[in-house]
């Protein structure tokens, strides 16, 4: 019984031991976690840490923007909007249709004059042409047949300008123009005489019939 008690102290006299130095242990592990506490502790504040400054980078004017062109409406009207129907129901409505169409009509006759003026000179030319070289004319009349032609063209040319000037309508402007032109060939009857003029029909109709046959050349040619 006394062994065991011995034995029984000597253990707990180890345990003892044992859990001192496991105290003794466990205080200074505190010791160090708690030193770096009471150290900051005792530290004066640190300054702000002073970050580097940059230069600073240079400003960027704005970019300019172009100018936007807005366009403007036109301006309201309050007027009513005349169609067509309701114009022509007015007497003055028809009235200024017919003028309008008559102008049409009026320049159309206007080109019509000026381009037969231009085939008539045509004509004239071939027409002198024929009468110099198929007859025989002596040097007055040749060149007195140069003058009626040549006053008949600068007349006429006349005429149209007067009528393109408006001092004239396209039916005054005809009527001249028919005068002029029937003149003149009365002026040639009258320098040529019955016979020539006889001579003169005869190499019109074989000129004539010259271009028909020429014209039905080439389809007789054609046929197998």
């Amino acid at each position: 019984m006394r062994t065991l008690g011995i034995l029984a102290i000597f253990v707990l006299a180890l345990c003892a031991i044992g859990e001192g130095a496991y105290l003794v242990k466990l205080s200074r592990r505190i010791d160090v976690l708690s030193r770096p506490t009471a150290e900051s502790a005792e530290e004066p504040a640190l300054t702000p840490r002073t970050t580097a400054t940059r230069p600073a980078a240079p400003r960027r004017e704005p970019a300019r923007t172009l100018p936007a062109f807005v366009s403007t409406p036109p301006p309201s009207s309050s007027a009513p909007v005349v169609t067509l129907h309701d114009a022509l129901a007015t007497p003055e409505g028809r009235e200024q249709l017919k003028a309008a169409l008559a102008h049409i009509e009026e320049e159309k006759r206007q080109d019509s004059l000026v381009s037969r003026a231009d085939r008539n000179e045509g004509r004239e030319a071939r027409f002198k042409e024929r009468i110099t070289k198929g007859l025989t004319l002596n040097g007055e009349e040749t060149h007195k047949l140069a003058a009626l032609f040549t006053n008949l063209q600068t007349q006429r040319r006349h005429v149209l300008e007067e009528m393109k000037a408006g001092q004239r309508t396209s039916r005054q402007a005809d009527d001249e123009i028919d005068k002029l032109e029937d003149g003149s060939e009365e002026q040639v009857k009258a320098m040529l005489g019955e016979e020539r003029m006889k001579k003169l029909r005869d190499l019109e109709r074989q000129d004539r019939d010259n271009r028909r046959r020429g014209d039905q050349a080439p389809a007789v040619a054609a046929k197998p």
